[in-house]
Parts: C-alpha cells; structure tokens; sequence
C-alpha cells in the first residue's frame, strides 16, 4: 500500500486535521450531541471502514470527525436522526413556518426576527422565547455547512479518480482524448494518462499504470457514480436501505488490488473536489500550446510534465509541492503482478 508521508528533519509530519470537533465550532451544540449529526449514508460508510479494521483515528480523518464523535456512531446498533428541539414557546407556533423560511435570509439574527414579528405578525412574545426558537435553527445549518466543508486524509488514507475530455491536436487531426485522473488526498501527487475511451479495460490499465506510477495504492479510492464503477443499487434485505451495486468487474479488480471504492453521494460529486482540480490543472496547464504527433506522444510529454511541472509546483492548498509530501511506501503492492 502506498503511503505519503512529509518528512522535516527526520520527523513525519501529521496530515492537517481540518474541522476536527463540531462542538468547538458550531454555537449551542453539546458534545455529546455530536453523535445525533452523522448521517446515515456516513454512519455506514463508518461502519464498513471500521469492519474492514480502519483504525478510529483514521475513520475521523476521513470523514472530518472527532473520534468521540466516531466511538459514539460505532456504539450504535443502528442510525438515529438528528431531530431539531422544539421551542417550549408555544405562543410561536403560529409563526414556525414563517421562522424557519425567515431565519437564513437575515443571518439568524434573533434580534431581527423578534422586531418583524411584532411588527408584522402581531407577536406578543419575548426577544428570549425568539432567541430559544433560532438557536437550535442556526446549529442545524452550520452542521450543514460544515459537512460541505473539504476535508483533509492522512499520508495513504485516500486517492480520488476522476476523468476528464480534451480535444487536440494528434497528427493533424482533432481527436478528443479522455484523460484519466488519480489524484493523492494527503501529498496532492496525481497521476494522469489520455486514452481514446473511458471503458474498462482502459480504467484498469490506468488503475494499474498510476500504482506502479506511485509505487502503491491507498487505502480507498474515491469515484463519481461512472457506469463502470458503479451499476445503481440494491436494497438491503436487513436494513431496507438501499446500497450501490458495484461493478463486478471492478469490484473484483478493488479487490485483487485490496482497495476499497467509496462513492461521492448522489448529485455531490463536488466531493471529490481534489481530483477535480487535478483534471481542470492538466487541461490549463499541460494541453496548452502543445502539439501532439499521437497518443503515445501526447502521454510521453503529459509523463514529463508530470515530473517536471505538476509535482514540483507549489500547490495552492497544502503551500507544499506534492513531490515533497508524497510519501514512503509501507506495504507496497506486489510488482509481479503488474
């Protein structure tokens, strides 16, 4: 397995955590509340991490937890929502609806909300009572926000995948080339290769190609719903949830290669947003002003620039160049099976 890692002055550096306690961030939320945020597609991705022996440290990394919060989900025999407390004022439940679709547009200001009341709902009530009512309304939404928040792996935690379209030049003839992303989560190393289609054969030879690339894989590798990764789902026979269906092609490749493929959510693929800025930094950077006599051409100079430019450059998030981040290999895969 593949594993970056950062070293200075013979010490190895920690990935950054992120947002790491949701209780140090997000006004009136107790700590032992937290348990009540996680979701229930997150509350089964982190069984199935920890059923796979991913340590509590790690599934708290991944998922930009804190591990109380982790040991607390993994304590659950099954998933709990998170319910919003009801104000004990109900002198305004005439107005809840009002409130809630009010509250984002001024910023949640109790204050605000109170005066509009009065003067334009007839409310009798307290500023106290109104303050009460939109505490619970404004933690609801800074959870929102911070689970949309990117977060940060460890050294071999997580590679993203992604394709990306470009139209070029090869031989004098404008030909579109599908170029295949992986990008490192913890160094922001990537790995990039064009092909003249995105089927199977072609994502397991890149697959294949950018471990021998980096010398391992990670630990999980993070994909849209592409047709050959993903087929749709299926229901659950015990819990009734319904749950992707992988391709059993790729699922036995995942397998052989002892990776596991985690999923962006339905109509959330911004969160592989590594990887996406990986596809959109080949397409600005490397493509432009070049000429290509084929696809073997266009890969040899995509390799150099690869080495030269990409893992070398100063990247924008981490104020580090990947080449320096990346990492040491603590169980490399088997090169005999390339």
């Amino acid at each position: 397995m593949e594993r970056e890692t950062e070293v200075k002055g013979g010490e190895v550096a920690q990935a950054p955590r992120g947002l790491g306690n949701f209780g140090a961030t997000v006004s009136g939320l107790q700590p032992d509340a937290e348990e009540g945020v996680i979701g229930k597609e997150q509350w089964h991705a982190i069984h199935e991490r920890r059923a796979v022996r991913v340590s509590v440290s790690a599934i708290a990394r991944e998922f930009d937890l804190d591990r109380k919060t982790v040991r607390g989900c993994l304590r659950q025999a099954e998933w709990t929502p998170y319910r919003r407390q009801i104000s004990v004022a109900t002198v305004l439940d005439a107005h809840r609806a009002w409130l809630e679709e009010r509250a984002p547009q001024v910023g949640y200001s109790a204050r605000i909300l109170h005066q509009e009341l009065r003067l334009q709902r007839g409310f009798t009530g307290s500023y106290e009572t109104v303050k009460l009512a939109v505490r619970p309304l404004r933690t609801e939404a800074n959870i929102a926000s911070l689970t949309q928040r990117r977060f940060e792996t460890g050294p071999g935690e997580q590679a993203q995948v992604d394709w990306g379209q470009i139209t070029v030049c090869l031989g004098g003839e404008r030909v579109k080339v599908h170029v295949f992303v992986m990008t490192l989560g913890y160094s922001r190393r990537g790995y990039a290769e064009g092909f003249l289609s995105e089927r199977m054969p072609d994502l397991l030879a890149a697959h294949e190609r950018a471990f021998a690339h980096f010398g391992g894989r990670c630990e999980s590798l993070l994909y849209d719903r592409m047709r050959t990764v993903v087929l749709g789902s299926t229901r659950d026979d015990e819990t009734g949830q319904r749950r992707p269906r992988l391709n059993a092609t790729f699922e036995a490749f995942a397998r052989h290669w002892g990776f596991t493929p985690r999923l962006c959510q339905p109509y959330r693929a911004q969160t592989k947003g590594k990887v996406e800025s990986g596809v959109k930094y080949v397409k600005r950077n490397f493509v432009p002003g070049r000429t290509f006599i084929d696809l073997e051409d266009f890969n040899g100079q995509l390799a150099s620039w690869l080495a030269e430019v990409a893992d070398l450059r100063i990247h924008g998030t981490t104020h580090q160049r990947p080449i320096d981040r990346f990492a040491v290999r603590i169980q490399p895969v088997d090169a005999t099976a390339w």
